[in-house]
């Protein structure tokens, strides 16, 4: 029996009864590309990590906690895709900005909390940092730094020839005014904070420029309409901003000597001020229709209230861009560029979805309060989690503003609260009965009171925590 355990085709076919058709959170490459350990470890984790999100009362099962930095907060953190599933990157700001990359799997053999890799422009400050999704590109880390008031972006990578060095070290260099958001392989996208965006081909040096409407043409509006995420759908663009939401067809790469138009949107949609958002196309289960149907994209997100006193609950709302039925493959056989004649793409151009987005009837009311971290991160599968804020203070008339500190032992503190919930996916299309919200983790020091970053990896069930004393706290939802 233990000889036929390790044989790939048993886990091969447990794959597919057991996680594939069950909607459990998976990694996105193919199997095929897996030995039969890694496929064995990954079909293993995805089954633990079904039962947790089908519990009532889950709790994460290991943790670690480390100082990342000392006394300022983790200003960004986020998991580096493959390399052993290992690395986490964290950023904090002291007098300069300090990017150190952490190897979670080491800290857990032997406690060691040296950080693997650092890396520290002097003199400078860092305005935006992102990872490569793909993690046989050489090019790990995109960052934008500002020195002298004039702003650039690097291309960071690990030193040896294999990329599995201890340094950090530019390989490339963009000079421009724009933060990334974005890097795939050799594609970096980077935004301004009104109404551009570039898709750049790093290594070629080939590029196209995506233009919204200008937020300067809204004179009774912020003018800051700061890029908040970028989303890919088979070659064309969703970009998320802060004040509005436009789709764009696949761009054309062209180099600097070549002349080339903006791209236009083929749709726009404003849900007004945005606090969080979270949009992910929906992973689903194949079938017949899998390789032609579009896959729905879900927006999770959290809107701003401009009256910081009102006694208006707070909700999280789902909403859901559902594919066009009148949208083919044959409907984009090239890519034409916005026509400044006529400042409107050609008619056979549409949206590969329907705008606007329609609201899924999902609203999750949670606490108002103050949140260093108002992220929301919702995944393919439909899991999600984001921060509840401690409960907001009453009026000073609840307290004997009078009395001696020595007359009573003082109240202790209200701490954050990590909420989960799954939302409409693969996992609840297989699961009706999942249970929704739940409480997963609220242990903070009376230091680490507030959470300034944190990032979510769905097929590892892994959450990152940084607090704002510089402590990073690492929970896996399974053991592994």
């Amino acid at each position: 029996m233990n000889v036929v355990s390790t044989q790939r085709i048993v886990w091969q076919k447990a794959y597919t009864q057991h996680v594939l058709y069950q909607g459990l959170p998976f990694p996105s490459r193919s199997i095929f590309s897996m030995d039969a350990t890694e496929l064995e470890r990954s079909v293993r984790r995805a089954l633990r990590l079904g039962a947790f999100w089908l519990s009532a009362d889950a709790r994460p099962r290991e943790y670690i906690e480390f100082q990342a930095a000392h006394g300022v907060a983790v200003s960004k953190l986020c998991f580096l895709p493959g390399r052993g599933d290992r690395y986490l990157v964290t950023v904090s700001q002291g007098i300069w900005s300090l990017i150190s990359v952490w190897d979670i799997v080491q800290m857990k053999e032997n406690g060691s909390n040296i950080a693997r890799a650092t890396y520290s422009p002097k003199r400078m400050l860092l305005s935006g940092l992102v990872v490569n999704s793909d993690p046989d590109s050489e090019g790990a880390i995109a960052i934008a730094v500002l020195e002298n008031t004039k702003q650039r972006i690097d291309i960071l990578s690990f030193s040896g020839s294999r990329g599995d060095g201890n340094e950090l070290q530019p390989i490339c260099t963009v000079d421009t005014p724009h933060r990334p958001v974005a890097l795939d392989g050799d594609v970096i996208i980077f935004c301004d904070d009104s109404s551009e965006t570039v898709v750049m081909n790093w290594r070629l040096g080939t590029a196209a420029l995506l233009l919204s409407e200008s937020e300067s043409d809204k004179p009774s509006q912020m003018q800051s309409n700061r890029c908040l995420q970028v989303v890919t759908t088979r070659g064309d663009i969703l970009v998320v901003r802060a004040r509005s939401m436009d789709f764009f067809p696949e761009p054309q790469l062209r180099s600097a000597s070549e002349s080339s138009l903006p791209y236009r949107p083929l749709a726009s949609h404003s849900f007004g001020w945005i606090d969080g958002v979270s949009v992910e196309l929906q992973t689903r289960i194949p079938d017949a229709q899998s390789d032609e149907a579009l896959e729905p994209i879900s927006i999770l997100l959290r809107t701003e209230i401009d009256d910081p006193w009102s006694s208006q609950p707070c909700t999280l709302d789902l909403f859901a861009l559902q594919p066009n039925p009148a949208w083919t493959s044959d409907t984009e056989t090239q890519t034409v560029p916005f026509d400044a004649a006529s400042d409107s793409l050609p008619t056979p151009f549409i949206s590969p979805y329907i705008f606007p987005p329609v609201h899924s009837s999902i609203s999750v009311p949670t606490e108002r309060g103050a949140l260093r971290c108002s992220d929301v991160i919702l995944r393919p599968y439909g899991t999600a989690i984001w921060i509840k804020p401690r409960p907001r203070s009453t009026d000073l008339t609840t307290f004997d503003v009078h009395a001696s500190a020595t007359q009573a032992p003082a109240r202790p503190k209200p701490s954050e609260t990590l909420l989960a919930s799954v939302f409409p996916g693969p996992l609840r299309s297989c699961h009706p009965d999942v249970p929704t919200e739940k409480a997963i983790w609220n242990r903070q020091l009376e230091e680490e009171r507030e959470w300034a970053a944190m990032d979510y990896d769905e097929a590892l069930g892994r959450v990152a925590l940084g607090g704002g004393q510089g402590k990073v706290t690492v929970l896996d939802l399974c053991q592994w």
